[in-house]
């Protein structure tokens, strides 16, 4: 028996509606990586590229910071730095591996596990790639996402080419999010030097 259109509607829409639902995560690894003034260290780095969201680390915790946009706090990227133990190694393993070392060698790091609902809004999208860059910039070290790891820092990050998140396109994406609209739709993501700095470098 085959669906009628109002099924094959309500299925469609209820397959995006999980799409945007979903909760993406990549990790990033790194010897460099440690939780100490990292909020600070962040918050420079997004300014660099021109991006000013609100970093903060959740109360009462050691590891835990969310990226946000400061006039809509739904719009975030959580952070969770963590040790990479053997059930990380495990999830590592099965992925493809675009890098020279070995998988078990990464035992022992540290790992921020990046984890937002990119699909939900642009904004989010934009934070995303934002953070991932920047942890690129401060910790270079391997990339895990649900395919694939790899160690080519300048790559996953998209650290090259740029010099603001603006001007950004993401090559492997069929349709790439324009940030450039994005940020000129989201004035408040914009980071603008203070007038007592402007000139200086």
């Amino acid at each position: 028996m085959s669906l009628s259109k109002e099924e094959k509607r309500k299925l469609k829409k209820g397959y995006k509606d999980a799409l945007k639902n979903q909760i993406v995560d990549v990790c990033i690894i790194s010897d460099a990586l440690v939780p100490k003034d990292l909020e600070s260290k962040l918050l420079n780095e997004f300014r660099a590229i021109k991006l000013d969201p609100d970093v903060s680390r959740i109360a009462g915790t050691q590891g835990e910071i969310v990226v946000s946009q400061r006039s809509n706090a739904e719009n975030k990227v959580y952070i969770m730095i963590r040790s990479v133990d053997e059930e990380l190694i495990e999830l590592l393993s099965k992925r493809e591996k675009l890098m020279d070392a070995d998988v078990s060698s990464l035992h022992g790091l540290s790992a921020a596990v990046l984890s937002s609902q990119a699909q939900l809004s642009e904004v989010n999208d934009l934070l995303l790639s934002a953070t991932i860059r920047v942890f690129g910039r401060l910790f270079h070290g391997y990339f895990a996402n649900a395919e694939a790891i790899l160690d080519d820092w300048l790559s996953w990050s998209q650290d090259y080419i740029w010099p603001t998140m603006a001007e950004v396109s993401r090559v492997y994406d069929a349709e790439s999010p324009d940030f450039g609209a994005v940020l000129r739709s989201n004035p408040d993501l914009v980071f603008k030097k203070p007038w007592w700095k402007l000139g200086k470098t």
